[in-house]
């Protein structure tokens, strides 16, 4: 018995091959069976097919192998947009259920809008314990970074900031539930979209693994929660190449910071911008920098803020862990 994300491509005559060099499921069955039958990979081949064709469950017909009938039951992952990310697809006795696969869900970012807009397929919001998150409906990306872990930001943002075309990043996320961490696995492609392929997409599938592969916890991550833990701080990671992202990581972003509605970022002070400068040129020389930035208010002034930059060590890209903590006096 056989359960796995059976395809990543969205071409259904590329999907369950029969080659056993080629690592698919065809090779799986091969393994678990001896040398099946080839109805039953055909049946495979159509079930996944019909399940991509009309986004429901397939069961293929019952096929007689060494005196036992199996057959296969394809199971599409949706989804915002309504189509397929996925498709689980589980082989077995006829006369045996189907076990109850992962929870899994697709999604997609849209790059090419300011602010990106993210949309999520059925299941992403129990994965992510984010019933506010509905199938089909637009989120800007700023509001829902909460859903990533930090952990795998500074593999995936130079990625999406300078896309290019077939560009697949595997991921292996976390979620700090109420209840209890969970670890997830996602499969995800950066893609050319649109008309004649003028937009961008970093789409992908998320599936829960906690039954067959614990969590374990990150130096990295456990490292930004003792930082958020001071009081009265808050505590991201920025990239700044090939573009400046800064990612909530834990804690309470200060509400009394303005975000500029066009840009989607902090706006600050003409006298601060050499501050961030000089901070960036002190992190290329050491781990630790500080420095005090002014950022515009909602009430129209400034408050200045102390920053602790700390250097994120086997980062592809340069990246520090940020603590920001109100300064006592303002401008």
């Amino acid at each position: 018995m056989i359960g796995t994300v059976a395809t990543k491509t969205s071409d259904p005559m590329r999907i369950a091959a029969v080659d056993r060099a080629s690592g698919s499921y065809g090779q799986q069955l091969h393994r678990a069976l001896g040398s099946p039958r080839q109805p039953l990979l055909d049946g495979a081949q159509r079930a996944v097919r019909r399940a991509i064709a009309i986004g429901e469950v397939v069961e293929s017909s019952p096929v007689l192998v060494r005196d036992v009938k199996f057959h296969s039951v394809a199971d599409p992952v949706l989804n915002g947009q309504g189509g397929v990310s996925g498709v689980w697809l589980w082989t077995g006795p006829a006369d045996e259920p189907r076990p109850t696969h992962p929870v899994a869900g697709g999604w997609s970012w849209n790059l090419s809008t300011r602010p990106i807009l993210a949309t999520y397929g059925p299941g992403i919001g129990a994965i992510y314990d984010r019933p506010d998150l509905l199938p089909g409906l637009e989120y800007d990306v700023n509001e829902i970074t909460g859903c990533m872990d930090m952990d795998i930001a500074a593999l995936v943002a130079p990625k999406i900031a300078s896309p290019v075309d077939g560009t697949r990043i595997a991921l292996r996320p976390r979620i700090d539930s109420d209840s209890a961490p969970r670890p997830l696995r996602a499969v995800t492609e950066v893609v050319r979209t649109g008309d004649a392929g003028r937009e961008w997409e970093w789409r992908g599938l998320t599936w829960d693994v906690t039954e067959t592969d614990p969590l374990t916890e990150s130096p990295m991550r456990a490292a930004a929660h003792l930082a958020a833990g001071l009081d009265n701080a808050w505590t991201a990671i920025a990239y700044w190449r090939p573009a400046l992202q800064l990612l909530d990581v834990a804690g309470a972003r200060p509400q009394e910071i303005f975000i500029d509605p066009q840009t989607h970022k902090a706006v600050l002070a003409p006298v601060s911008v050499s501050a961030v400068r000089r901070l960036r040129a002190d992190l290329e020389r050491s781990a630790v920098a500080t420095a005090t930035l002014s950022f515009r208010t909602t009430s129209g002034g400034f408050a200045s803020y102390q920053v602790t930059a700390a250097n994120l060590r086997g980062s592809p890209v340069p990246a520090a862990t940020i603590t920001l903590r109100r300064a006592v006096t303002e401008c």
